[in-house]
């Protein structure tokens, strides 16, 4: 591995000392910290950049630091940061989301579930087919 930065290591190290990944050992990592992104590239705090791979695990596969996206979510939480769906509740923009889904998925698939990942998404959805 190149030669990194004072604080580079001091960032791995805590990491290790703190942070569990998946798939790796308790105490381990890769040694690389992002620090920031932009369209489909990171930048560890050594400012090299990657190409992001995995965006499409989480929440970036229209890629990083899209000013729409952005300013959106910036609207949103300035408007309400949190609002439950239990007892019926909603809001709007859970509201203007699900019909724009009903709008372009096939069929008559025009009802949604909304979660904050894919693990809450699979045991919804397992609860949902029992």
């Amino acid at each position: 591995m190149k030669e990194v930065s004072r604080r580079t290591e001091q960032l791995v190290k805590a990491d290790r000392e703190h942070i569990i990944h998946p798939w790796t050992a308790v105490g381990q990592n890769s040694g690389i910290v992002f620090e920031k992104a932009h369209g489909i590239y990171l930048v560890d705090t050594e400012g090299r950049e990657y190409v992001d791979l995995a965006s499409g695990n989480c929440c970036c596969n229209l890629g990083h630091g899209r000013k729409e996206i952005v300013d959106a979510i910036v609207k949103t939480i300035n408007e309400t940061d949190f609002t439950t769906s239990f007892y019926g509740h909603s809001n709007v923009y859970a509201i203007e989301c699900s019909q724009k889904l009903a709008n372009i998925t096939p069929g008559d698939l025009n009802h949604f579930h909304f979660t904050s990942g894919g693990s809450e998404a699979v045991d919804s959805a397992t609860k949902t087919a029992r």
